[in-house]
């Protein structure tokens, strides 16, 4: 079974920021479960869930990228 992937969009309405602040964050490491699918980000659903219920360290894991 796959991983639910979120879209910056649905990450943003999930957080309350504008899109550009969730790519800015992104990019600078500052959300955790980020994949790069290609050109696009996806964020993955149970690590977002974590975070945004303080479960997670501070520091968040590397961009995955994946083809």
């Amino acid at each position: 079974m796959s991983e639910q992937l979120l879209s910056a969009v649905e990450v943003a309405r999930r957080v309350g920021w504008n899109l550009v602040t969730v790519y800015t964050k992104a990019r600078a490491g500052q959300i955790p479960g980020v994949v790069r699918l290609g050109k696009s980000l996806r964020f993955r659903e149970s690590v977002i869930e974590s975070w945004l219920k303080g479960e997670l360290a501070k520091e968040p894991e590397p961009i995955v990228t994946r083809r």
